[in-house]
């Protein structure tokens, strides 16, 4: 489903408004969007800002730098023991044209933390690290794929397809006094929980609520799937045991999506076998959908349970997304 942009003068600025190509209204009233109140944006600009990220994240900077046709990018970065620190979706600032600069979607929570981290190993490189102010993250998504594409390449604002999954639909940087509504016609404000439902049902976590900091491994959280590391680039922090996994093909367990009946399950509630067996623990629950660290090899052991907050057992029903490459649980 495609989507063009142009541009209309409201008030005394330049707003944007989507004028769609749609088959029907149906498909039109289907894109939602949602503010990511958790999340929010850094921003690395400056003559050295390509290869000093380089040697921090897991993706390839130097290709998505040099290709134009990658408007955005997954990546994480991690410690020295491979263990991941943070979890990021870069895109491409167009307001400073003169040197590579970089937006980076980042938990807010966290985002001290990575700015510290990314200073601490700047040294003598010549970049700028700062908080984007005045700039807000949000998702548009829909039950479909949309491709939003604008016509021109406008440095006002930016708008990239989630790199991640395509029916996880397109991250917006807006100005903190903008919202959708203004520049997207005919999407739907999303009812509070529904993007999150959304990127459960397909099988990604996001932020460190859901990746424990200095604990989870990045093949482990599907990080190869997700488009979010480069095993031909150079070296970088936490590469030697992330590489020595992939090579060796020994993943035991990964994060999957799963159905549930009930909604009081705890996050770190532990998932078993009939018989007993550990099989991996919960890592979240939106509304039906949950998101669970599980053993591969328990998939086809029969029925997974799971401890409930009164102390019932659950059946939950883990399934492999349509975006796992094929076979990967055989």
């Amino acid at each position: 489903m495609a989507v063009t942009l142009c541009r209309f003068r409201r008030g005394p600025c330049f707003l944007y408004s989507y004028i769609r190509n749609f088959a029907s209204n149906r498909a039109n009233s289907n894109l939602r969007y949602s503010q990511l109140d958790k999340r929010c944006i850094l921003r690395v600009s400056g003559p050295d800002s390509v290869k000093f990220l380089q040697g921090l994240v897991t993706n390839n900077i130097e290709l998505f730098h040099g290709d134009s046709t990658i408007r955005s990018m997954y990546t994480m970065f991690l410690n020295a023991q491979g263990r991941v620190l943070y979890d990021a979706i870069l895109s491409k600032d167009k307001t400073h044209s003169e040197t590579p600069s970089f937006f980076i979607e980042c938990d807010r929570s966290i985002s001290a933390a990575l700015t510290k981290h990314l200073k601490f190993f700047k040294l003598r490189s010549k970049a700028d690290i700062s908080h984007a102010e005045g700039l807000v993250p949000w998702t548009v998504f829909s039950e479909e794929i949309v491709d939003l594409k604008p016509e021109e390449d406008w440095k006002d604002f930016s708008i990239v397809p989630d790199p991640r999954v395509k029916k996880l639909g397109h991250r917006l940087i807006l100005p903190s006094d903008t919202d959708p509504s203004a520049c997207i016609e005919g999407a739907g404000h999303a009812p509070r929980g529904a993007y999150e439902e959304h990127r459960a049902r397909l099988g990604v976590c996001e932020g460190e609520e859901e990746i424990p900091i200095a604990n989870a491994m990045p093949l482990e959280y599907n990080l190869d799937f997700l488009n979010g590391v480069s095993f031909h680039k150079g070296c970088y922090i936490g590469q030697e045991l992330t590489a020595r996994t992939h090579h060796t093909g020994v993943i035991r367990k990964r994060i999957m999506p799963f159905t549930i009946a009930s909604n009081n399950i705890s996050s770190g509630a532990a998932i078993k076998t009939e018989a007993g067996k550990a099989s991996g623990k919960v890592c979240i629950v939106h509304g039906q959908y949950g998101l669970g660290m599980i053993r591969l090899a328990n998939l086809k052991a029969g029925k997974l349970l799971v401890e409930a907050k009164d102390g019932q057992h659950t059946e939950m029903r883990p399934y492999v997304p349509d975006w796992w490459p094929k076979d990967e649980t055989k």
